[in-house]
C-alpha cells in the first residue's frame, strides 16, 4: 500500500504543509484510494489527533469525502456545525470551522482526496468560521493535477524498485525508461499548471509595472525613484520566472531556427559569467581556473537564446558546485550521433539520488533562496531541440553534464536589414479593452503619461458599442482571456466592421499556446503581459500587418 512508502509518505507530508500555508488552513488530510476495498484511508494528516489518523476509513460514495471521491465535484461547507453531512458518517472529524474537500486526479481517475478545514475566527463574538475564498479554491484546483501526477509517479517509482530487487538485470532499463516517464508526465503537469497561473499572474505584473512606471514620471525625489526601481526590478524578476516556467514546460519542438555555432556560444558564455568565476572568485579568496576546449564541429539549428541559457545555467551550476575553487571545464566535439557539449565541473559531486532527481522540476540543493528550475529549464530547452541531456557524476569526482544536438548543413542567414519604423503620432487614442479594472487602469495610466489616450472598455460588447457610437480610435489593444466575449471575439469582430482600426492582442499566456496563436493571424501585434509603455508603443510603430 503507498502509505507504507516512505518516499510517497514525505511527498504528501510536503504537499499537505505547503497547500496548508498557502490557504491558511489550520487542519488538512490527504486520503488515497483504494479500489479493492472501495475505501478512503488517510494517507498523510495535520491537525488531526493520532486515532482518527490511524482509525479513520470512509467507503467510496459515503460521507463527503467518499462522495467526493466517487463523483469528482468539490465540497466547500461554510461552517461544519451546521451541514447535516458531518453528523452521521465516517469522515475524519475537522471540529468547527469551514472546510474543503477536493479530488486529487490522474488524467480521468481519481487516486484520492485532499481536505481542508479553517478553525473558527476566536476573536469575535460569538466565534464565526473564516470561509475559503474564491482565490483559495482557484490555487488548489491549478495545483491538484500536478499534485496527482506527482503521487502517482512516486507509486509507480516504487513498485519499479520492488521489481529491482527481483530481476535487478532488468531493472536498469526499467529504471531510465520510467525516469523518462516520470519527467514527461512531470512537465505535462507543470505545462498545465504554467498555462492556468501564468495568465493571473502576469496580470498582477502588469499592474504593478505599469503603476510603477506611472510613478517614475510623477517622483523626483532620488531615493524614492531608487526604491521604486528596487521594485521595478523584482517584478521584472518575477515576471521572469513565469516566463521560465513557461519554456520548460513546453515539450514540442521549436518552430523558428538559426544556424547556431556552440563554440562561438561556449565562448560568450565564459565571458559572460567570468564576473562569478574570476572577479568572484578573487574576493572569496579561492581560484577557479577554466579549460576551454573546442572542436571541430558543425552548426546545430535552434534558437539562439534559449541554447545560451543553457550553457549559462550549465556553467553557474559548475560554478556553484565549487565553493573551495577548481577547474571548470568546457568541451565540445562532433561525432556520427551529432554535436556534443561537456561542461564540467571538480566538485564534491552528486550521489546517485541526487543525479535522478536532478533534472526534476523544483528540485534543489542549494536552499530555499534557489527556485529549483535550472536544469529543468535546461533539460526542457534541450528536448525542444531534439537532443539529449545526460549527467554523469559521483560523490569525489565532481560533475559533467553532456548536452547532445543533431548537427545541420544550412548556409548562414545574411543578416537583417534595418527596418525603418514609422513616426508614431502625438497624439495616439487607443481603446482598452480588459475584464480586469486594475489591470485596464494601471494600462490606461501608462498609456496616458506619455502624451497618448486611454479609452476603458471592461469587455467585448462594450468596446463594439464604443466604435458603434463612433468614437475616434486608432489602436484597439484587447486582452485575449475575457469571459463571455474572448479577444478573439473581438478582434474578428473589429477586423470584419473597422478594417482600418489596428489592432493589438495583450495575454498573460505564451504566445506559442494554441489559442494565442490561431489568433495572432487576426490582430497586427501580440505582446505578452506584463510590458512597458516603450514595448507597446515599438510593437504599434511596426506597422500594420501585410493584408
Amino acid at each position: 500500500m503507498s502509505t507504507r512508502i516512505p518516499k510517497i509518505q514525505h511527498l504528501l507530508a510536503s504537499v499537505l504543509q505547503s497547500k496548508m500555508r498557502a490557504v491558511h488552513a489550520n487542519i488538512g488530510a490527504i486520503m488515497l484510494r483504494y479500489e479493492q476495498r472501495k475505501t478512503l484511508r488517510i494517507a498523510t494528516s495535520r491537525g488531526l489527533p493520532s486515532e482518527v489518523h490511524d482509525q479513520a476509513e470512509v467507503r467510496l460514495g459515503e460521507g463527503v469525502a467518499g462522495k467526493v471521491a466517487e463523483l469528482g465535484d468539490a465540497v466547500i461547507v461554510d461552517d461544519i456545525e451546521k451541514d447535516a453531512r458531518f453528523a452521521k458518517t465516517n469522515d475524519p472529524k475537522y471540529g468547527t470551522g469551514s472546510f474543503i474537500c477536493m479530488p486529487v486526479r490522474v488524467g480521468d481517475r481519481i487516486i484520492g482526496v485532499i481536505n481542508l478545514a479553517k478553525k473558527e475566527d476566536a476573536s469575535t463574538t460569538p466565534p464565526t468560521p473564516r470561509p475559503f475564498s474564491p482565490t483559495d479554491l482557484q490555487f488548489l484546483s491549478a495545483l491538484l493535477t500536478y499534485i496527482g501526477y506527482a503521487v502517482d509517479n512516486a507509486r509507480l517509482l516504487q513498485e519499479a524498485q520492488e521489481s529491482a530487487a527481483k530481476v535487478q538485470v532488468v531493472v536498469d532499463d526499467l529504471r531510465a525508461t520510467q525516469a523518462q516517464l516520470v519527467r514527461g508526465e512531470t512537465l505535462s503537469a507543470i505545462g498545465k499548471l504554467a498555462s492556468g497561473m501564468a495568465h493571473h499572474l502576469n496580470n498582477l505584473f502588469a499592474v504593478i509595472l505599469g503603476r510603477i512606471e506611472t510613478l517614475r514620471t510623477k517622483v523626483a525625489e532620488p531615493e524614492a525613484q531608487r526604491y521604486l526601481e528596487i521594485v521595478q526590478r523584482a517584478a521584472l524578476d518575477g515576471a521572469e520566472v513565469v516566463r521560465r516556467v513557461q519554456r520548460f514546460s513546453r515539450v514540442q519542438p521549436v518552430s523558428r531556427t538559426m544556424p547556431v555555432d556552440l563554440n562561438q556560444l561556449a565562448q560568450e558564455v565564459l565571458e559572460l559569467t567570468r564576473p562569478r568565476w574570476h572577479n568572484e572568485a578573487l574576493l572569496r579568496q579561492i581560484r577557479i581556473d577554466t579549460a576551454l576546449d573546442l572542436g571541430n564541429i558543425r552548426r546545430v539549428a535552434g534558437e539562439y537564446a534559449p541554447l545560451r541559457e543553457v550553457l549559462l545555467n550549465l556553467v553557474l551550476n559548475a560554478i556553484d558546485a565549487m565553493p573551495d575553487g577548481g577547474q571548470l571545464g568546457v568541451r565540445t566535439w562532433a561525432d556520427s550521433e551529432g554535436v556534443h557539449c561537456d561542461v564540467s565541473d571538480a566538485g564534491t559531486g552528486m550521489s546517485d539520488e541526487v543525479r535522478q532527481r536532478a533534472l526534476d522540476p523544483f528540485f534543489t540543493t542549494k536552499g530555499p533562496k534557489s527556485t529549483g528550475l535550472g536544469l529543468s529549464v535546461t533539460y526542457g530547452i534541450i528536448q525542444r531541440h531534439n537532443g539529449k541531456l545526460e549527467i554523469d557524476s559521483a560523490p569525489g569526482r565532481g560533475t559533467t553534464v553532456r548536452i547532445t544536438l543533431p548537427a545541420v548543413e544550412v548556409a548562414v542567414p545574411a543578416p537583417n536589414r534595418p527596418v525603418t519604423m514609422p513616426l508614431l503620432p502625438s497624439d495616439l487614442r487607443v481603446l482598452l479593452v480588459d475584464d480586469e479594472p486594475e489591470v485596464r487602469g494601471a494600462l490606461a495610466d501608462m498609456i496616458g503619461i506619455s502624451g497618448h489616450t486611454a479609452f476603458q472598455a471592461a469587455g467585448g460588447k462594450e468596446a463594439l458599442a464604443w466604435l458603434d457610437a463612433g468614437q475616434p480610435v486608432d489602436l484597439v489593444l484587447t486582452d485575449l482571456g475575457m469571459p463571455g466575449m474572448t479577444g478573439a471575439d473581438v478582434a474578428r469582430a473589429v477586423r470584419a466592421r473597422w478594417p482600418q482600426v489596428r489592432l493589438g492582442l495583450m495575454t498573460g499566456w505564451d504566445e506559442t499556446e494554441g489559442l494565442v496563436n490561431d489568433t495572432s493571424a487576426i490582430v497586427d501585434f501580440v505582446i505578452v503581459k506584463p510590458f512597458n509603455l516603450q514595448a507597446l508603443l515599438s510593437a504599434y510603430a511596426a506597422g500594420p500587418k501585410a493584408a
